[in-house]
C-alpha cells in the first residue's frame, strides 16, 4: 500500500471518529420510564430503562435519511432478547414481542445506520 493510500485511510478514520464522538446521545421518551438514561450516541448505545416504563422506549435523535436499526433487550431471561424496532429520520421506537415485555431497570442496547 502506498503512502497516499495510508495518508487517505488515516484521515478516513480520523474524521468517522470524530463524527462518531461529537454525536449527541438521543433523548428517551416517556415510555422509557422515569429516570431512564441513554448513553453512547445515534448511532449505538444503551437506554437504561426507567420506573413505570411502558413497556416500550421510543428515542428521539436526527437522522438525515431513515437509518436501520436494531436492538437488544441484555437483561432478559435467560439470555439476551431481540426486540422489535421502528424507525424515522427522528425517531426510533424499540417494542418487545408478545413473548416477553421490556420492564423497569432493563437495559437496552441499540445500533443504527444510516447516512
Amino acid at each position: 500500500m502506498g503512502e497516499t493510500m495510508r495518508h487517505i485511510l488515516l484521515i478516513t478514520a480520523l474524521l468517522f471518529s470524530i463524527a462518531f464522538a461529537n454525536a449527541a446521545p438521543p433523548i428517551a421518551s416517556a415510555d422509557c420510564g422515569t429516570g431512564a438514561l441513554v448513553v453512547g450516541s445515534k448511532n449505538a448505545g444503551k437506554v437504561y430503562m426507567g420506573t413505570d416504563s411502558a413497556g416500550s422506549c421510543t428515542l428521539t435523535f436526527s437522522w438525515p435519511k431513515v437509518p436501520s436499526c436494531s436492538a437488544v433487550n441484555e437483561t432478559s431471561s435467560p439470555g439476551p432478547k431481540p426486540l422489535g424496532t421502528i424507525t424515522t429520520e427522528t425517531t426510533l421506537a424499540i417494542n418487545s414481542p408478545v413473548v416477553f415485555v421490556i420492564v423497569d431497570g432493563d437495559v437496552i442496547s441499540y445500533l443504527c445506520i444510516g447516512q
